[in-house]
């Protein structure tokens, strides 16, 4: 078996009309390519789709959406940009910017409490 690469990352939410709502709006990731009832999918200008999928409680039962081992990040070109827009938005930033080994990493919450993070890349 070979890996061809990521498809899609997606997230558990229950209200889907907000986690749309924010993702669309707040996020900006626009109008989704793919809009069901129980999944909403967004393409990406680089590397894996992007998608909420509606969870009932039994799927969520003992998980702790903060909590959650799986991490992604979405590419920005201003990091610094965009952590004064979710801090306007009233979004729970864990930090300023921090600096990583060639790039700039901030971590933030969905309004379901999945922990999400952004990173620009540096130039060098």
């Amino acid at each position: 078996m070979k890996i061809h690469g990521v498809n899609v990352v997606f997230v558990y939410v229950q209200d889907m009309q907000q986690a749309r709502a924010f993702y669309s709006d707040i996020l900006n990731l626009g109008k989704p390519h793919l809009d069901t009832p129980t999944w909403i999918e967004w393409k990406l200008a680089k590397g894996a789709n992007f998608a909420i999928h509606k969870a009932s409680d039994e799927m969520l039962e003992g998980i702790v959406p903060a909590r959650s081992s799986v991490k992604f990040s979405f590419i920005v070109e201003d990091i610094r940009a965009a952590y004064k827009l979710l801090f306007e938005k009233g979004l729970r930033v864990a930090s300023e910017p921090r600096d990583g080994a060639g790039f700039l990493y901030l971590e933030f919450q969905d309004p379901e409490g999945n922990v999400l993070r952004l990173i620009e890349f540096l130039k060098k």
